[in-house]
């Protein structure tokens, strides 16, 4: 008796984490654009290679937390609710 093989269950999660790669990418070089930070001033201020910075906005890499931390200190933004928002102090933005 052969046993057919079945569809394969990860595709729909990978499917997920490499949109969820791309639109994160996308969001890190919109907002490090809009501040006109280039990638090496970027992978400067964060500590990681050039090359990095744009393998992550790409969506071909995924970031550990402490690396988006150091992304989100070298932008002056952070990541909330899936979107990034600029840091406030008492109603202010805040100034990095």
């Amino acid at each position: 008796m052969t046993r057919l093989k079945g569809p394969s269950f990860s595709l729909p999660h990978n499917f997920a984490k490499e949109t969820l790669r791309k639109t994160f990418g996308a969001a890190i070089r919109r907002e490090r654009t809009a501040r006109r930070i280039s990638q090496d001033e970027l992978a400067k201020r964060c500590g990681l290679h050039p090359r990095t910075i744009a393998k992550i906005e790409a969506g071909e890499l995924g970031i550990r937390p402490d690396t988006l931390d150091r992304i989100q200190r070298g932008i002056g933004c952070a990541l909330e609710n899936g979107a990034i928002e600029k840091p406030k102090v008492k109603g202010k933005e805040q100034r990095l």
